[in-house]
């Protein structure tokens, strides 16, 4: 189903065009996995919904943050919902966020939404919880296996290397991490695809690209060939197409292998993948923007560019890190809607995050309007994530 938008409305259809889910959102994304996120009306409340248009969850707001060099959560108002007790935290994935507690070493856990902690912080590495599965490092024998949301391990750590699980796979690697053999497991811990290649992705729109004997191709999930590996260099497919390499030539292939996009642009160095329609394009030191039928949309005259994500890109003349530097939010034509000496995130769930300099290191969110919606909060903040951003405040004892 496609999200479509009638009368400022938006809905989903088929590909009759039929509505199937009615418009009746502000706003709505992409389904992934039978769930969709959308927005009831323009003050920002998302909810997930399955492809009948039944609420799955309601997403409360919460973003990790930093106190006093310990780390907690606050909603979308900026109020504090986690106490910041935990000495790292990162963003929620499926419900549960990995923490870590430090004693002569960092340990390292799961919380939920309530900062309860629902897996106790006693591995030395693990993964995100994707696909129901987060990779896990035993101490004791120095290998990878994967643990449920309920702490128990469900694949014996016995892989050198393991990696977060997707279309109900996940690859693992035989011998050393950066040069071994990698191959896929499903989710009993069985190695469906053997440990062959010289490095392999995780699948994209039901593709994953190998290197094997120098060459790149794609597989699908049974293993098969079907895009044989003749390829110096093979991208991740997103949005239908992906970026490849053959002697000396740079184009888009289709899922079939069929070349569908050689733009007429020798020196543009692309970016991996496409994002709302559009990739980023570099030519001479610039950055600009290019779309899938190969024009170039907005001219490379930044000095950086972000992707796009929910329409809007964050761009600067000159590289971030410089303060005097000036950045914007830029939309799909190219027009500045925002223009501001401080870091800005990319928009993740309506909102993105801005980083203040000379107040103390303080962030607030901005709407898509540039609207702040949410005021500074003192020291960190990350990006919202799954209705949360970790959030760091600085508390008395």
């Amino acid at each position: 189903m496609a999200c479509v938008k009638k009368d400022g409305k938006s809905g989903f259809i088929n590909t009759s065009g039929k509505f199937i889910i009615e418009p009746n959102y502000y706003w709505c994304g992409y389904f992934e996995s039978g769930i969709a996120q959308v927005i009831k009306d323009s003050n920002p409340e998302w909810i997930k919904i399955n492809k009948e248009g039944n609420i799955q969850e309601s997403l409360s707001t919460l973003n990790p943050v930093s106190v006093d060099s310990k780390r907690g959560y606050s909603d979308q108002e900026g109020k504090i919902i986690i106490k910041p007790v935990f000495d790292k935290a990162f963003h929620f994935s499926e419900n549960l966020a990995v923490v870590g507690m430090k004693k002569s070493e960092v340990k390292w856990g799961f919380i939920d939404k309530k900062g309860a902690i629902v897996i106790k912080p006693i591995y030395s590495s693990v993964g995100q919880f994707s696909e129901g599965l987060a990779s896990i490092l035993l101490v004791e024998n120095d290998k990878y296996g994967y643990i449920n949301k309920a702490g128990e391990v469900v694949i014996e750590p016995k892989f050198d290397c393991s990696r977060a699980f997707s279309s109900g796979l996940a690859v693992i690697q035989k011998g050393d991490c950066n040069n071994g053999k990698s191959g896929y497991i499903d989710k009993e811990g069985n190695i469906v695809i053997d440990t062959q290649y010289d490095w392999a992705c995780n699948f994209s729109e039901g593709l994953a690209c190998v290197k094997k004997d120098g060459k790149w191709g794609y597989i699908n999930s049974s293993g098969e060939y079907i895009i044989q590996s003749i390829y110096d260099y093979a991208g991740l497919f997103s949005e239908g197409m992906a970026l490849v390499h053959l002697k000396g030539k740079k184009y888009f292939i289709d899922k079939n292998g069929k070349n569908v996009l050689e733009p007429d642009c020798d020196n543009c160095i692309y970016a991996e993948s496409f994002s709302d329609g559009l990739i980023k394009i570099t030519i001479n030191g610039k950055d600009g923007y290019m779309d899938k039928t190969g024009e170039i949309v907005i001219k490379p005259k930044y000095g950086y560019a972000q992707d796009f994500s929910e329409g809007f890109a964050i761009v600067s003349n000159i590289l971030l890190n410089d303060f005097d530097n000036m950045i914007y939010i830029i939309d799909k034509e190219g027009k500045e809607i925002l223009t501001t000496h401080n870091l800005i995130s990319n928009y993740s769930e309506g909102l993105a995050r801005v980083y203040t300099f000379g107040t103390g290191h303080k962030s607030h969110y901005i709407n898509k309007k540039g609207e702040v919606v949410i005021e500074p909060i003192p020291y960190y903040s990350g990006d919202f994530s799954e209705g949360l951003a970790p959030v760091a405040v600085y508390v008395d004892d």
